[in-house]
């Protein structure tokens, strides 16, 4: 399984680019950033977008009317916004390359709760400093961290994938009155860090059960 940020086109591969966008001077982008994998990169260098579309409106399973003129308008308004692509190589922070090649992959593209880089067991965690404009308000700590999977036997992917699974069954809710927002982000620490460290055995068995 291909790890890293999707795509904005097909939603399926991984991203080798990463376009600039100008968000200020078009509705339809939402962020500033759009990646793109090799496949798509090329259809869209191509000004293709018909196969755009054809990819985009697979990926959505939405092969019905109006879908096709909508999607459309949204490549239109990325078209105008793009503010140039580099290789994502280039976008990450220096040294990122690196562990990836050892086989970390960015917690960014695993998942928005950066926090659980504390409790991931410490050998299979990596961090390089954050040198993205814009990107030191995203970690609290100036790190950019990347995890591996604590087990030889499971994906990284998979880990975190079964990691929310087991904090969503046993987070237990709160009472009526509400409680602290302190607390709750304790309670959701010990349940990652119970995950976390648990043995392969264990977790292997909790992945046969989902």
């Amino acid at each position: 399984m291909s790890v890293g940020p999707r795509c904005v086109f097909c939603v399926e591969g991984a991203a080798r680019w990463v376009h600039w966008l100008d968000v200020e001077n078009v509705e339809y982008a939402p962020r500033d950033i759009a990646p793109a994998c090799v496949r798509c990169e090329r259809l869209y260098q191509a000004g293709d977008d018909d196969a755009l579309v054809a990819v985009r409106e697979r990926a959505w399973e939405q092969v019905q009317p109006g879908v096709d003129y909508n999607l459309r308008i949204r490549l239109a308004a990325y078209r105008r916004a793009d503010l140039g692509a580099i290789p994502l190589t280039e976008w990450w922070p220096p040294g990122v390359a690196e562990l990836v090649a050892q086989g970390f992959t960015p917690l960014e593209d695993l998942t928005g709760d950066f926090e659980i880089a504390s409790e991931w067991p410490e050998p299979h965690r990596r961090w390089v400093p954050e040198t993205r404009s814009g990107w030191e308000e995203v970690w609290d700590d100036g790190r950019c961290w990347l995890v591996r999977s604590p087990w030889p036997a499971m994906s990284v992917v998979e880990v975190v994938a079964l990691l929310w699974q087991w904090v969503s069954a046993h987070r237990h809710q709160p009472p009526r009155s509400g409680s602290g927002r302190a607390e709750d982000e304790e309670a959701q620490r010990v349940l990652v860090r119970q995950f976390l460290h648990a043995e392969e055995s264990w977790a292997l068995d909790f992945k046969g059960e989902h």
